[in-house]
């Protein structure tokens, strides 16, 4: 098996998949590249919050809580743990 030897010529066995979600944000230069990226996410998290309310709305019997004190708490969960993400 030459896969820790010095002759195996391959040096990126292994690349993440997630990695090539960064590629095209690299090639518009670190300035540009950094506030779309950023403008993305953000719009992004925004859609999934709304997302997120109407499933817990939906999934929520009628004869359950009436507030929304437990919907905005995973709501926060999930901006809390969303960073996390990119560490994998």
């Amino acid at each position: 098996n030459d896969l820790y030897t010095e002759p195996y010529n391959w040096p990126f066995r292994y690349l993440p998949l997630s990695a090539l979600y960064f590629i095209p944000f690299y090639l518009m230069g670190f300035d540009f590249g950094f506030i779309v990226f950023n403008l993305i996410n953000l719009i992004l998290n925004i859609l999934i919050c709304i997302f997120l309310y109407k499933i817990i709305n939906l999934v929520r019997g009628k004869d359950h809580e009436t507030d929304e004190k437990r919907v905005v708490l995973y709501i926060c969960l999930y901006m809390i743990s969303l960073p996390q993400i990119f560490n994998y």
